[in-house]
C-alpha cells in the first residue's frame, strides 16, 4: 500500500500543539499559568508607561474646557480614559505567547538552567536522554509557581506621576466650571 506523504512542519506543529493541550502535566500547567502571568506582567508595564500620558492628556482637555467654553471635554476627558484602558486589556488578553516564550521566563524566573525550554524541544523525542529532561522538568513544575517565575514590574515614580496627574483630574471634575454659566448664557 502507497504510504502517505510527510507531514509538513506547521502539521506536525499543530499535532504537537493538540497533543500538548490534552496532556494534563505539571509542566504544561506551569506554562499555562506563566502565559497568563507574562500577559499581565506586559499590562502592567504598558499600563504603567501609558497612564502619565493618559492622565496629562485627560487634564489638558478638562483645563480646554475651563478656558475655552468648548463643550464636553469632561466626557472627552472620560472616554480618552476609558478608551486606552480597554484597549489596553484586550490587547493583553489576544496577546500571543508562544510555548517557547514561556518555558524560557519560567527557566529565567525559576532558575532551572533551561530545563522548561529544553523540555519542550525534547517533547516526543525518543532520545535516551529526553525521558530524564522531562521527569526533571515535571519535578521543576510541580515545585514552582508562575508568580514566582514572572514578577510583575512596580514603577513607583510613574505611578506616583500617575497618582498625582489623576489627583488633578479628579479636582477639575468636581470642582465647579466657570465655563459653565457662559454656555448657559449663550443657549
Amino acid at each position: 500500500p502507497p504510504r502517505p506523504p510527510p507531514a509538513t512542519v506547521d502539521e506536525t506543529r499543530a499535532g504537537e500543539l493538540r497533543r500538548a493541550a490534552r496532556d494534563p502535566s505539571s509542566v504544561n500547567e506551569l506554562l499555562r499559568q506563566v502565559r497568563r502571568r507574562l500577559r499581565w506582567a506586559w499590562a502592567a508595564t504598558i499600563g504603567q508607561a501609558l497612564a502619565p500620558a493618559l492622565a496629562t492628556a485627560a487634564l489638558v482637555l478638562l483645563a480646554l474646557g475651563r478656558a475655552t467654553p468648548l463643550p464636553g471635554t469632561g466626557w472627552a476627558a472620560v472616554l480618552l480614559v476609558a478608551a486606552g484602558a480597554v484597549a489596553l486589556a484586550v490587547v493583553a488578553a489576544v496577546l500571543p505567547i508562544p510555548d517557547h516564550v514561556a518555558a524560557r521566563a519560567a527557566d529565567r524566573g525559576l532558575a532551572t538552567k533551561d530545563a522548561f525550554a529544553t523540555a519542550l524541544e525534547l517533547r516526543g523525542s525518543d532520545a535516551p536522554l529526553a525521558e530524564r529532561v522531562q521527569a526533571r522538568a515535571e519535578r521543576l513544575a510541580s515545585a514552582g509557581t508562575a508568580v514566582g517565575a514572572v514578577p510583575v514590574p512596580l514603577h513607583r515614580r510613574r505611578l506616583a506621576i500617575t497618582s498625582s496627574l489623576s489627583a488633578m483630574v479628579v479636582a477639575l471634575v468636581l470642582l465647579p466650571n466657570p465655563q459653565t454659566a457662559a454656555r448657559a448664557r449663550r443657549s
